[in-house]
């Protein structure tokens, strides 16, 4: 494993406004004419990418797993992930990650929390049912699912990743779409364990209104959320004045990559004001992924913004 700095002291140590993302999507690539992810964050001037572990498709059987390790094929019920291996370790290649070494440029992990998968994978429905009514068998599942997620962070430990974000989308703008009740007997125990068993910095993603969760994050050891979603009601400038030992990554809503230049400047203003004021803040899209939607020249002007 590579000896660095962690995550937080990293960002705390840096005399300017720190910028993160997940990966470019495809889509944008193309767009930008970029060869690659790493080359686009380079060329734009994001400090650190954030790369979920690529899966070899080996042969025809485990064709089905995508770069999430996620089975594209869905199950109907709960019970038919029981049948089913997760990779392992020999199944995964980090060849972005050496890519972003070469360019100077930080990396963390990116993985999807048990409830991003289980959602996916099956019907939404039939997950929110299971949720309720198969609560043994959803723990054994997500503990079989946090074995399979040790082992990737094991890999991205040895490449030198600065920390684990976890993605579970647990709300919407409007506030959370779980009852607190269920996120405390069914996630954040989880979550808890996770965290410890990882040994790393573990910042977890959630889209939407997440203000209720945060004294539940810190609890179990979680060191930043990521989003920031204005339009969800997290302002920024509060949340830092509340919980200034946290992180908050994100931030810039993403219609102002869509050629809104006027309100990126305004965000990334508002963002370099609170740096310099001492909040733990790192720059990004509240979405976390850079689309095809959006505009190359945007990525540009914030990269010569957060530099001036």
């Amino acid at each position: 494993m590579v000896d660095q700095v962690s995550l937080l002291q990293w960002i705390a140590q840096s005399d300017r406004l720190l910028w993160g993302e997940f990966y470019p999507e495809p889509a944008l690539l193309t767009r930008a004419e970029m060869l690659g992810t790493s080359e686009a964050a380079a060329v734009w001037g994001i400090d650190m990418l954030t790369l979920p572990p690529l899966c070899k498709k080996i042969d025809q059987e485990k064709s089905h797993v995508d770069l999430f390790g996620r089975y594209q094929n869905q199950v109907q019920k709960l019970a038919e992930l029981m049948d089913k291996e997760f990779p392992v370790c020999d199944d995964y290649f980090l060849t972005d990650w050496d890519a972003a070494k070469k360019h100077h440029i930080k990396t963390s992990l990116l993985l999807e929390g048990p409830i991003q998968m289980l959602s996916n994978v099956m019907p939404f429905e039939a997950f929110l049912i299971a949720c309720m009514k198969e609560q043994r068998l959803m723990k054994d599942i997500m503990e079989r699912y946090a074995a399979y997620l040790l082992q990737v962070v094991e890999l991205a430990k040895q490449q030198g990743a600065l920390a684990v974000v976890l993605g579970d989308d647990v709300a919407g703008q409007a506030g959370l779409m779980y009852s607190p009740r269920w996120l405390d007997v069914m996630y954040f125990p989880w979550l808890e364990d996770f965290v410890r068993q990882t040994k790393m910095q573990v910042v977890v993603h959630s889209d939407g209104d997440i203000r209720s969760l945060v004294d539940r994050y810190r609890s179990v050891g979680v060191v930043g959320v990521q989003s920031v979603e204005r339009a969800a009601s997290m302002r920024v400038e509060e949340l830092v004045e509340k919980y200034p030992d946290f992180l908050f990554w994100g931030g810039i809503d993403s219609v102002c990559f869509q050629g809104e230049m006027d309100l990126l400047r305004e965000e990334i203003s508002r963002l370099k004001k609170l740096k310099k004021q001492g909040a733990l803040l790192m720059a990004g899209s509240s979405t976390g992924l850079l689309d095809g939607g959006m505009e190359p020249a945007a990525f540009i002007e914030m990269g010569k913004c957060l530099r001036a």
